[in-house]
């Protein structure tokens, strides 16, 4: 009755687990084991004692008891009305000082960080006159290669049209070259 089956579903099942089974439900109402170690409340205390509310225990959830007009504060509630202020106004000046503080720390931070920014700005500066001194004197250089190419050039003879052999001598051929081409030379 427990699982809620059918008589057919419930023969099926094996008889070993049948007899070991036990409803969640009816071991819930079983009695406990022995509760011998567990304290025992005293007779003054009891569940249906009436206890008196202070006024300074706040029944209501969210707001602060409401007094009634017919109520006067005792000292106590004085004393704790003072208190709260006096705990609001501290809290108040601290919110003030550590506003104050945040305040000259922010100015502090934001000067340090202008004055590194001016330095920096300062050397990027300086870097930039370096790079531009350094791309000029790089052109320069390129320029004197470019000349020094053309100079050494001069002196260079390209022979074009030779057919190649294996084993010659490149020095013999150049004289021979050299020999021929003067030797046309001085007959025009």
């Amino acid at each position: 009755m427990c699982l809620n089956i059918t008589e057919e579903q419930f023969n099926t099942l094996s008889q070993k687990h049948r007899n070991e089974w036990i409803c969640p439900s009816c071991v819930c109402s079983l009695p406990k084991k022995s509760n011998l170690l567990t304290p025992v409340r005293s007779p003054a205390a009891s569940l249906n004692d009436e206890y008196t509310m202070s006024l300074n225990v706040n029944t209501t959830r969210g707001n602060k008891q409401k007094l009634k007009s017919s109520e006067l504060l005792s000292n106590e509630d004085v004393d704790l009305t003072t208190l709260i202020s006096e705990i609001r106004d501290f809290r108040d000046e601290v919110k003030d000082i550590v506003r104050q503080e945040l305040k000259l720390q922010t100015s502090a931070i934001t000067k340090c960080f202008e004055e590194r920014l001016g330095e920096l700005s300062k050397a990027l500066e300086s870097k930039d006159l370096e790079i531009s001194s350094l791309k000029s004197l790089v052109n320069e250089l390129q320029q004197q290669i470019a000349v020094q190419d053309q100079h050494s050039m001069r002196n260079e003879l390209e022979i074009i049209g030779m057919p190649e052999e294996n084993n010659e001598n490149l020095t013999h051929i150049v004289l021979a070259t050299c020999q021929k081409a003067r030797s046309t030379i001085i007959r025009k």
